[in-house]
């Protein structure tokens, strides 16, 4: 949980060393923002191996914070830097990338008291964080102080100081012409994205999201500027990662940022570009989501990309079940694949079974998929997400690429249900599970290969039959992906949401199906403080929304 980020925040160029001043230095930040120039030969430092070598430099700043294993040593160096106005903007990206899982990790300690605070009926999720200092001078010293020591009693969010301070020099750079359109695309996709997760305020800091959109919309239609700033891949990538950033902030609800890099994902996905098949397309699918209701333009490049979705792979595979298929030699495999579901229960009744099932065996590789609809439209959601995934089957690759083959489908498959103009995926969804095996064709057991994705509490179990059949084994294949379970509330909350566990009321009326819904078809408000309790599982909350019902849909 405490090291999220850091290969890519060690790949920032550091800036050169600079003097104190009350201000920050253009040439240093420039040094620091601007993108690595391909082709270039990085400068190489020999060590003699007499006593006249030169003393290896002090490391950089960013490399003093990646190291720092707390969030009181983070906040120390952090604050030291604001201090001493020496924290360059990649000293800055590594705040942005470090700091929610730091606060996150804080919000769940000590771990062996989550499960106990859930029952209680508390919310769990990272402390708020202000968008200025204390108007009051003697508290805004007493808060750079208590950053500068590490934290203390009676402060607050311990992130408050170290956010401000990079807070301050984000503003700097983003208002001055030059440096703006000097820092790295993926300086301006961390800031949205931090902004858009944690949203700090009152009052939300819009401008920060509105100039880095800018910034990224203008090297978007710019050729010229696009070539300067890396590859074309790259620079769509962090686009698309900065949209979903904005969008998650739900203040920037307008802006062509987001109809212009879904446009730009639907061409490559048509050109049959890879690049695009994983986390830059499903950004690009979030961001959309995240803004409806939309306006013309963002509609037309909502059709577009869902569109390019549904041709790009064609027909979807044919479910097939039985004994084997041609190419499996009789006498050495015959598989059979079957299903089977049963409706859990609610109040001692049977509930609507909203599971859907898939399995199929082609050239000696099988498919089997287990999908699980949540929600008022968990069945049609299920039914979608099953489709879509169906679709791709036959373009996963074999071999070791299969697993992400699998994982960049669920990606694509959810892209598809987030753009569905019939599904609400905000409160309905799916968990699923995709167990694929390849080698059935009579290559025998060294030749077979494993792949398993899937999401949410779906589960991949394998039996292992032993001496002879007489004794079976288990083996788990995946882990939940839980609310209440340390490592994944600590990612749910990084990303800005929030775990509890929900009223009474609404818990009975909902059960493991993620909200009942009202007349409007959402979700009703749910009372948090007049309610008899809390029950049912630990669900994901929109952060920051009031009495939002739970997001359904992971």
């Amino acid at each position: 949980v405490l090291r999220l980020g850091s290969s890519a925040a060690r790949a920032m160029p550091a800036a050169p060393k600079r003097q104190r001043s009350a201000s920050l230095d253009r040439a240093a930040l420039l040094a620091a923002a601007a993108p690595k120039r391909r082709g270039r030969k990085p400068e190489l430092s020999v060590l003699q191996d007499d006593a006249s070598a030169a003393p290896l430099p002090p490391p950089s700043l960013a490399d003093v914070l990646d190291r720092a294993s707390t969030l009181a040593a983070f906040m120390s160096k952090v604050s030291e830097a604001g201090v001493a106005a020496t924290l360059d903007s990649a000293a800055v990206a590594l705040v942005l990338r470090r700091l929610p899982s730091l606060l996150a990790a804080a919000a769940i300690a000590p771990e062996d008291t989550l499960e106990q605070r859930l029952e209680a009926g508390e919310g769990i999720e990272v402390a708020a964080l202000p968008s200025k200092w204390p108007s009051d001078s003697v508290a805004r010293t007493q808060l750079m102080q208590s950053g500068a020591n590490g934290g203390g009693e009676g402060i607050g969010n311990p992130g408050t100081s170290p956010f401000l301070w990079a807070h301050e020099r984000i503003e700097e750079v983003l208002d001055d012409t030059e440096l703006r359109q000097a820092a790295s695309f993926s300086w301006l996709a961390d800031t949205a994205v931090f902004y858009g997760t944690l949203r700090p305020g009152p009052p939300f800091p819009v401008h920060i999201l509105e100039d880095c959109a800018d910034e990224a919309l203008r090297r978007l239609v710019d050729v010229s500027i696009a070539r300067q700033n890396g590859s074309e891949e790259e620079c769509l990538a962090q686009a698309c990662r900065l949209a979903r950033g904005a969008a998650m902030s739900h203040a920037l609800a307008r802006h062509r940022i987001y109809a212009e890099v879904a446009r730009r994902v639907a061409a490559k996905v048509r050109e049959g570009a890879q690049h695009v098949f994983g986390s830059a397309l499903h950004d690009a699918a979030l961001s959309l989501a995240l803004v409806r209701p939309w306006d013309s333009e963002a509609a037309q490049a909502a059709a577009s990309l869902l569109l390019a979705l549904k041709t790009r792979w064609g027909r979807p595979a044919t479910s097939s079940a039985g004994a084997c298929t041609k190419g499996v030699e009789e006498g050495i495999l015959q598989p059979v694949l079957a299903s089977s579901s049963k409706a859990g229960e609610r109040n001692g009744e049977a509930k609507k079974n909203q599971d859907v099932c898939f399995t199929s065996m082609e050239g000696g590789v099988v498919v089997m998929m287990i999908v699980d609809g949540h929600g008022k439209r968990g069945g049609q959601a299920a039914g979608e997400l099953r489709d879509a995934l169906k679709r791709q089957l036959p373009h996963i690759p074999r071999g070791p690429s299969a697993t992400k083959g699998l994982a960049d489908a669920l990606l694509v498959a959810d892209a598809a249900l987030l753009l569905h103009p019939k599904i609400d995926a905000e409160h309905s969804g799916a968990t699923c599970a995709v167990l694929r095996i390849e080698g059935l064709d009579g290559r025998g057991p060294s030749g077979r290969r494993l792949a398993v994705a899937h999401l949410g509490d779906c589960r991949a179990i394998m039996g292992r039959c032993e001496e002879g059949g007489k004794l079976w084994s288990t083996v788990r294949l995946t882990e939940d992906h839980r609310p209440d379970e340390a490592l994944e509330a600590a990612r749910l909350l990084a990303a800005g949401g929030r775990v509890r566990k929900a009223p009474l009321q609404v818990a009975a009326s909902s059960g493991g199906g993620g909200g009942s819904s009202s007349s409007n078809g959402k979700p009703p408000k749910a009372n948090f403080e007049d309610c008899e309790g809390f029950g049912g599982p630990s669900r994901l909350w929109h952060r920051g929304n009031g009495g939002l019902g739970p997001g359904a849909a992971l």
